[in-house]
């Protein structure tokens, strides 16, 4: 999987602060939640 280095700060703080990520600024598409999850195993 090829992670997107693109990705806003704040969602890259809040993965840093916690490898859970909010509902609130939980992504429906599946394409960002790999994103999403790229950046947790990253951390």
């Amino acid at each position: 999987m090829k992670c997107h280095k693109k990705v806003p700060d704040v969602i890259n703080e809040i993965v840093k602060k916690s490898s859970i990520i909010p509902d609130s600024i939980t992504f429906r598409d599946e394409e960002k939640r790999s994103i999403s999850v790229c950046i947790v195993s990253l951390c």
